[in-house]
């Protein structure tokens, strides 16, 4: 009866530690059920509502703006994503301006970095001026060089530098519109409409 007695509170205390020691190390659960929302909404009120235990994504910045939107989350920062412009420099039968190495190094001076982390991103980011971010310990190795570019917002630079590279490739300016061969230039812009940031950013660029 006392052996038996015991094994009850052993498996006792040990269901007891074992709750206890909840998502830490060394915990085993048995199984993980992985849902797909497609509808970011729909996904965080599931959370609220306790059908979720975790939404494992970003989440936009306006549906963070106050303590309200906050209510039933709980919120973890995190360094791994980023918003990038990518623009095609191949060469093609009609004129493609990111051909030319000299515009696509323009683009540096041309986008406004901190208008898009304070405005679009609600201040939850940092700007970018490298592959590298400056949580990256590579970061250390090339922060020198990149010192010596001095990029910034400078519209006025970036301007210059796009007109000198198409003037050097026969381009023309007429009426405050670019011709090569007597066609106007055209770019044509993708936007991502399924982010909100995305969307803004390539909006306000276009």
């Amino acid at each position: 009866m006392k052996l038996l007695l015991v094994f009850i509170l052993a498996l006792t205390v040990v269901f007891l530690i074992h709750n206890d020691s909840f998502a830490e190390k060394s915990t085993f659960f048995d199984s993980v059920k992985f849902i797909q929302y497609l509808d970011e909404n729909t996904a965080l009120e599931e959370v609220r509502n306790g059908n979720l235990d975790i939404y494992y994504y970003r989440i936009s910045s306006d549906r963070l703006e106050n303590q309200k939107l906050r209510e039933g989350l709980k919120v973890f920062d995190s360094t791994g994503g980023s918003y990038s412009i990518l623009v095609n420099p191949a060469e093609s039968n009609d004129f493609n301006p990111f051909s030319i190495k000299d515009i696509r190094f323009a683009l540096n001076y041309l986008i406004d970095r901190k208008l898009i982390v304070n405005e679009l991103m609600g201040g939850y980011g940092a700007p970018m001026i490298s592959y590298y971010s400056s949580s990256d310990p590579e970061y250390l190795t090339i922060i020198k060089q990149l010192e010596t570019y001095n990029f910034r917002y400078n519209p006025i630079l970036a301007e210059e530098m796009i007109s000198n590279a198409l003037k050097e490739n026969g381009a023309t300016k007429s009426n405050g519109k670019w011709e090569i061969n007597h066609k106007p230039i055209e770019i044509i812009i993708f936007i991502r409409s399924d982010d909100p940031v995305r969307k803004s950013i390539g909006e306000i660029l276009s």
